[in-house]
């Protein structure tokens, strides 16, 4: 798996790399040198990563027994490391949690235990919290299952009584907290259209939100360039049906969804991919530079078994002995997917 912010990648294994531009130390390299290729992250050679999170200048990681490690811009306190000085090496924390997110300048981090930390730039309410805070604060809902982060704004999935249910907060002057009304939100406020929909995964784009039920993919927000996949490129501030998606047969039912900062993709239980959105880089890989594609179009029907959407950079492929990686070069919103190969 790989993840990437605006400006940097980082590889996840053992052994982690980093490679793009460092203007903020954000490939954790010890210097703000761009790297045209792979470099090791020297203080990070023994420690097993199992996640990483960028946002546009500064990268978090999660190891499986040194907690939280960040690095890169600090200017907004999106490190958490109780300074607003940025920092090109690794800083360990810890804490242990279970699952991070990063946004343009802030930071979300999922404990065991179900509750979540925020830190870093809040200034349209992305932490849920009612101001900056330079180290990492709690939340104040409990029950959280995954988080996800766009630009400047943020999505949480909460189960309470057997039911999910999504909650939005930060941004919103595109519609994409999905509220009916393009006002920016501080109080994690749930999405009443979606609650009782059998809610299987939240993801945020750069402006924009999709959700996926257990048979239906619902969208929202900033729709400039087609990406919220209904037909056309009108802004829409509360959840709509992606009725193109919820005609296709059981067996190409969406198994999960993907957001880049203005295109999607879909994956479906078959393994075919589908995408809209921004196209003029080639970000949806369909061979050609349509600017804008406003419905899901088919894009790969092998049997794709994985996909990411990455900001810049560059990006390896999969390890995997059984499956063929592909990405579309060339790209500032890069797509990236794995798939097997079928005889």
């Amino acid at each position: 798996m790989v993840e990437t912010g605006a400006y940097g990648s980082a590889k996840k294994e053992c052994s982690t790399y980093a490679w793009g531009m460092n203007t903020s130390g954000q490939l954790g390299l010890g210097h703000v040198e761009h790297s045209f290729a792979l470099r090791p992250i020297e203080n990070l050679t023994s420690i097993r990563i199992r996640q990483v999170a960028c946002g546009a200048f500064h990268t978090l990681l999660l190891s499986d027994g040194s907690g939280l490690i960040s690095f890169g811009n600090n200017k907004n306190g999106q490190l958490g490391n109780g300074t607003f000085e940025s920092c090109s090496t690794a800083q360990f924390q810890r804490v242990m949690v279970k699952q991070i997110a990063a946004g343009y300048d802030h930071s979300l981090a999922l404990l065991d235990d179900g509750t979540a930390l925020g830190w870093g730039n809040n200034k349209w309410g992305q932490l849920g919290l009612d101001a900056l805070t330079l180290d990492p604060e709690m939340l104040s809902f409990k029950g959280v299952v995954h988080m996800s982060c766009g630009y400047d704004h943020c999505f949480a999935i909460v189960s309470a009584q057997g039911r999910r249910n999504v909650l939005g907060f930060g941004a919103n002057g595109f519609g994409q907290l999905g509220l009916g009304n393009t006002s920016d939100v501080a109080i994690p406020t749930p999405v009443d259209k979606v609650t009782r929909v059998g809610i299987q995964q939240v993801v945020c784009g750069g402006n924009h939100t999709m959700v996926l039920s257990k048979d239906k993919v619902y969208a929202f927000g900033r729709n400039d360039f087609g990406q919220l996949g209904l037909g056309d490129t009108v802004d829409v501030s509360s959840p709509q049906e992606v009725r193109s998606l919820s005609r296709l047969p059981k067996l190409k039912m969406i198994s999960s969804v993907v957001c880049g900062a203005s295109h999607s993709l879909f994956l479906t239980v078959a393994g075919e991919l589908l995408g809209c959105g921004r196209n003029d880089l080639g970000q949806l890989g369909l061979g050609n530079e349509t600017v804008k594609v406003t419905l899901p179009l088919p894009i790969l029907t092998r049997e794709v078994t994985s996909c990411v959407l990455l900001f810049s950079s560059d990006l390896l492929p999969s390890n995997s002995e059984t499956s063929k990686s592909f990405r579309w070069p060339q790209a500032s919103t890069r797509s990236f997917c794995s798939a097997r190969e079928t005889s």
